[in-house]
């Protein structure tokens, strides 16, 4: 289906890799995961964040799973989601 890698940091968990193979993209895969990472930052009081490449459909994906960007740069956007929304 895919994979994902997520780092702890001191401060925050690191969404470094976020991957789901086409067939099986738009059946909520991507959400479980998200909601599954989410809910191990809530157990620790740690942010999520992340960086997607600049003009990829995941920019999409993760502002609308509750992710808010907090800067970009020459080829990426980065984001957070905050466990106190």
């Amino acid at each position: 289906m895919g994979f994902y890698v997520v780092r702890e940091k001191e401060d925050h968990l690191f969404l470094d890799h976020l991957y789901i193979k086409i067939g099986y993209q738009n059946k909520n895969v991507g959400k479980a995961i998200i909601n599954k990472i989410v809910a191990a930052a809530k157990d620790k009081n740690l942010p999520v964040r992340l960086g997607a490449l600049r003009g990829s459909r995941a920019n999409h994906f993760y502002s609308k799973n509750g992710f808010k960007k907090t800067h970009e740069d020459e080829f990426d956007i980065y984001y957070e989601y905050s466990v106190h929304n």
